[in-house]
């Protein structure tokens, strides 16, 4: 359950069973089950990204094991002779890097004693070191050589394993028949397979490739999978095909001198020019504003800096727990007066007590010893002992970049414990801001010019308040933790600081029945060589050929970490020769993780539905007297969960059948689109899994019209669009510093600063599509662009420049929008054969247009797990036209089928005003929230709601399957009083509107795909949900509330709520920091 789970891309899940199957393992004191259970978790947490974590729970394993080792042959080695000594102690090795390797190696050579079964310890030890070399190549890139030899040393250890319970079996069942062949065990199948494909994914890295020739360990592993029929090692097999296509088209635009992304250029007929690049470069000004990210996040601005000596919030107080390590004393709870000294880190000569460095599993003396950790310590990984508060906000923080992330050393092993220490998650964003702090520590305070504070309006609330998890998780662990935790105290209602409005919540399914994988069989290993010999010949077809079977053999179940990028390579392969491929591949290549959520939801539906049609209910219906019964709306219901079980399911045509099969239903699928609606998939094209590439790749559906699929290429401009990614969470990690100044005139410096990179952002962003902005604008039902399209297509092809009627057709019904720059770097990249006078033809025909009326219709924007970040509703071509997000095109068109198929759906009938229900104020620490809404919410008669205090959770679930809207103004998403659990419960009809803190925002955790509550909202059906990208402070999200609500219950029967987005967008003071993070996913809803 565990591995189906991770490998769909649900690893909260898959953890939460992992925790439970632990938990019962803990009680048998089954130890040999624990370690591969805990190896499992750590594995886990590494996909999540959560390297500290990872390492504590692979230390955990070797302290269990070591409890099942056998140590008679080492009795001489262990006994330790106590002498007396004079003077200091012997000084240890300086030598860490041998140490670590003869350790590391020293586990998979360990013998067993007879009170655990070996193939369990021996598979545990395997996947504990493979484990162990991905942290050590993640915690430092130049350790590959370590990792390397520690994954040859597991394959090592698997065959010798295999063969030890070959022997056995060989015994206990003799062969028999003619061949006299015993079958070898598939035990350790799954694990060599794994370590081939980390090594061959880890040796794309050009630095690594030196110490692991990649080429030899890809003929390695497909030696290895091709040698055996387990169905388990398809997605293995799957991956060294991938990689070895990513390896041969690299060798091949190398050979070019080009990049990859390049290599494909022939197969699109609109590719960047080199001339334009170089103009626009030179016509950027530079600006010292707009710097990369990593150094921003490092460097506050001047404007926020004096926020290091202001007294914080208990928020960032209750930092300096959680990241004990790293001196931090800025916004410690002291009064000024109580300025007190670090305590001096001892003398070198007191080493002589090592159980200082010892981990041990009580931790009930870890915080009483933290303030007197030595300064040159601040590299050491943070200790395990945090509070339960502590662990549940690392789930929801960004990930800090990497030159801020401490590199962990390997911690000194200390007494062996049968017991599960508690578990800890970093506090990513409470490690930023200590890095920070810690950087200005010692410099001269800068003093600022601002305006008289008292002109200033009081700072915002932070709407920071914690948000509970559905508890499933923390019930498991609490039973697995060896000590109490602490309780934190609430946050103190008399700090003026904005609440972050954050939630954590993870789902838990019903999972659908496992087939059985069958009986494997284990193939020999192939040992590996250092050298490196790299293929005679190569081709782009060998590369299309491997990328087409790897993907084939993955479509079927997909891996959110991997399929992605088969699916952009395949797209870019195709380009616009195919386009209807290619714009299936760029389709099929987002919101994976939705889908397989999706269909578990879907037949945990169809199962709770046939289990309640029982006899009784068949014998009422029989008798009826044509009166439509249960069992006929059971009917209808099944009909409709199984025809969206049709649209979510992933394809399993064969490899002769592609892409004809494929193509066709994706055709079919597009004319399920609403009318006037047009649907664009944007995403960043990166070449190797996980990379965040500076390519994006473009893609316009629309009903009744053929797909267009372009792609930018912004590697060469001055701002590409991995650093727009990048400076989103600069922005939103640099808030969090700014929301901590209690300052009041540096507060709101700080704010109008952040307000100003976000505008400047929106620009880039802008100017980064150029030309194909016009892919955001619906069509003009006018048949005039169509006209011009065809006769320009017809001119230009008289001169020899080839360009798609289709493409020309959206260029010219957005022509208005767009500046003779913009058309012009469209003719640059459409051919080298264009000239004034092809320019002068496409001018003419933009003229003719110039005085249409323009096209209004809705957006539907498919983003990936990066520019889903982005407020792309919020650049000026956006900004006051009707737009809405959805995670996949086949949400979309769930969405689309329940509003054709339900009568009394509010995206057909509209929203009676009269069938409202609101949450104001949930937590009672949002004085000035209540104080604006609750006499205007309370003068409404037909309204219903609660205010000051918490809804019941039964109440809420009730609610969103009955009522039209549902207003929730309060923190976050408000998971803590309606979870991810008990949304999926029902069939949910009402709207929602979720005016907390970063209630729309996916978090990207590892190579996951975003992750939220509201992605939960829309597989329960609900077809609209308001939420904010990132954090917003309480007075100013209240002024677009207010507008919003206000504009739109007056205007009226048939008003369209996304009309009403832009103004109320104007309505905040800081126009684009709060402006800009609301966000709509869904379709456009209208009052009745």
């Amino acid at each position: 359950m565990v591995a189906v789970r991770s490998s769909c891309g649900a690893i909260n899940d898959a953890r939460l069973q992992c925790l439970e199957a632990l938990k019962l393992a803990t009680k048998l004191q089954a130890l040999s089950q624990c370690a591969e259970l805990l190896v499992i978790k750590a594995e886990l947490e590494l996909m999540l990204g959560e390297k500290d974590e990872c390492g504590i729970d692979l230390d955990r394993v070797r302290d269990l094991l070591d409890l099942c080792s056998d140590f008679s042959d080492h009795v001489q080695k262990t006994e330790v002779k106590i002498k007396p000594r004079k003077g200091r102690p012997v000084k240890k090795s300086q030598s860490p890097l041998p140490a670590l390797e003869d350790d590391l190696k020293g586990m998979l050579s360990t013998r067993w004693n007879n009170r655990e079964p070996i193939p369990c310890l021996g598979r545990a030890t395997a996947r504990w070191a493979t484990t162990r070399a991905d942290l050590i190549l993640q915690l430092d890139p130049n350790d590959a050589k370590v990792s390397f030899k520690l994954q040859s040393a597991t394959l090592t250890r698997c065959k010798s394993v295999a063969a030890k319970v070959g022997a056995k079996l060989a015994k206990l069942f003799p062969p028999h028949g003619p061949s006299k062949r015993s079958s070898k065990p598939s035990l350790m199948q799954d694990v060599v397979g794994r370590v081939y494909l980390h090594m061959a994914l880890s040796a794309l890295e050009p630095r690594h490739n030196k110490v692991c020739g990649i080429w030899k360990v890809l003929e390695a592993g497909l030696a290895f999978v091709d040698s055996t029929t387990s169905p388990v090692l398809r997605p293995v097999r799957a991956g060294l095909m991938a990689t070895k296509a990513i390896v041969s088209l690299v060798t091949l635009a190398e050979k070019k001198g080009c990049t990859p992304e390049e290599f494909f250029s022939n197969a699109w007929t609109w590719n960047t020019s080199k001339e334009d690049l170089k103009s626009e470069e030179k016509a950027v000004p530079p600006s010292s504003l707009l710097k990369k990210p990593k150094e921003s996040i490092k460097n506050i601005p001047d404007k926020t800096k004096e926020a290091k000596k202001v007294k914080a919030p208990p928020t960032e107080q209750k930092a300096q727990r959680t990241a004990p390590k790293i001196q931090f004393n800025v916004y410690e709870e002291l009064s000024p007066e109580q300025k007190k000294a670090q305590p001096v880190p001892g003398a070198p000569r007191r080493t002589k007590k090592p159980f200082f460095k010892l981990d041990f599993s009580d931790e009930s003396d870890t915080e009483s010893n933290t303030q007197a950790e030595p300064k040159e310590k601040t590299d050491v990984p943070k200790k395990r002992a945090t509070t339960r508060r502590a662990a549940k906000n690392s789930k929801t923080a960004p990930d800090p970049s990497p030159a801020e992330k401490v590199p962990a050393k390997r911690q000194t092993r200390g007494r062996k414990t049968t017991a599960l220490p508690q578990s800890v998650s970093s506090e990513d964003d409470e490690t930023v801001v200590s890095h920070t702090a810690t950087a200005r520590r010692g410099r001269p305070r800068k003093e600022l010019s601002r305006p008289d504070p008292d002109s200033l309006e009081k700072p915002d609330k932070m709407r920071t308040i914690e948000e509970e998890s559905t508890g499933v998780l923390d019930i498991s662990m609490e039973q697995l933790r060896a000590s109490d935790t602490e309780t934190e105290d609430n946050l103190s209602k008399d700090i003026d600081f904005e609440v972050l409005r954050r939630d954590t919540c993870c789902a838990r399914d019903t999972l659908s029945e496992l087939k059985s994988r069958g009986h494997l069989r284990e193939a020999p290993l192939t040992h590996l060589s250092h050298s490196d010999t790299r293929p005679d010949s190569l081709s782009l077809e060998d590369v299309e050929s491997l990328l087409l079977s790897a993907w084939l053999a993955l479509q079927h179940f997909p891996s959110p970490s991997i399929y992605t990028t088969l699916c952009a390579l395949l797209a870019l392969t195709k380009g616009q020769q195919d386009p209807i491929t290619t714009a299936m591949l760029h389709s099929q290549s987002l919101g994976i993780t939705s889908r397989h959520h999706t269909i578990r939801h879907l037949a945990s539906c169809l199962k709770k539905l046939k289990k309640a049609s029982n006899e009784l209910t068949d014998k009422i219906d029989a008798l009826s007297l044509g009166e439509p019964g249960p069992n006929d709306s059971k009917n209808s219901t099944e009909q409709r969960l199984t025809q969206l079980e049709n649209i979510f399911s992933f394809p399993t045509a064969d490899s002769s059948s592609f892409p004809k099969s494929h193509c066709q239903e994706f055709t079919q699928q597009i004319q399920h689109l609403p009318t006037g609606v047009t649907v664009c998939v944007l995403s960043v094209l990166g070449v190797k899994p996980g990379e965040v590439g500076d390519s994006i790749i473009l893609s316009r559906l629309e009903k009744g019209a053929a797909p267009v699929t372009v792609h930018i290429s912004t590697s060469k401009q001055q701002h590409p669009i991995s650093w727009l990614v990048q400076e989103i969470d600069s922005i939103q990690v640099e808030q969090k510093t700014v929301s901590c100044v209690s300052e009041k005139a540096q507060w709101w410096e700080g704010r109008w600063a952040l307000d100003s990179r976000v505008e400047r952002l929106l620009k880039e962003m802008e100017r980064l599509l150029g030309c194909w902005r016009s892919f955001l604008l619906p069509l003009s039902s006018d048949p005039e662009p169509s006209k011009q399209a065809r006769h320009l297509c017809k001119s230009l092809s008289a001169k020899g420049v080839t360009v798609s009627e289709d493409m020309l057709k959206v260029l010219l019904s957005a022509s208005p929008e767009l500046s003779q720059a913009d058309l012009r770097r469209f003719g640059l990249g459409v051919s080298p054969q264009w000239d004034t006078e092809c320019e002068q033809l496409l001018l003419t025909a933009v003229t003719r247009l110039a005085d249409r009326e323009e096209p209004r219709g809705h957006v539907v924007l498919i983003l990936d797990k990066y520019l889903q970040k982005l407020p792309w509703e919020s650049i000026s071509m956006l900004r006051s036209r009707s737009v809405s997000r959805m995670p996949s095109l086949h949400s979309l068109i769930g969405l689309s089928l329940q509003k054709e198929n339900d009568s009394d759906s509010i995206l057909k009938q509209g929203v009676d005003t009269k069938q409202v229900f609101y949450v104001l104020n949930p937590d009672a620490n949002l004085e000035n929230s209540q104080e604006r809404f609750k006499e205007w919410f309370g003068s409404k008669p037909d309204w219903d709601g609660v205010c000051g205090v918490a809804p019941d959770s039964g109440q809420l679930e009730e609610v969103v399957a009955t009522k039209d809207l549902y207003i929730y103004v309060g923190h976050g998403a408000g998971a803590r009083f309606l979870d991810s659990q008990t949304v999926l419960k029902r069939q949910m009809r009402a709207a929602a509107l979720l005016f907390g803190c970063s209630s729309a925002a996916l978090a990207v955790r590892g190579d996951q795909e975003g992750q939220g509550i509201i992605l939960n909202y829309l597989i329960a059906g609900c077809p609209f949900v308001l939420g904010n990208l990132w954090d917003v402070t309480d007075r100013d999200i209240d002024r677009f509330t207010k507008y919003l609500l206000e504009s739109w219950l007056s205007a009226g029967s048939g008003a369209p709520l996304l009309d009403y987005m832009g103004p109320s967008r104007q309505a905040t003071h800081l126009k684009y920091l709060i402006g800009a993070a609301p966000v709509v996913y869904g379709l456009p809803l209208h009052l009745q």
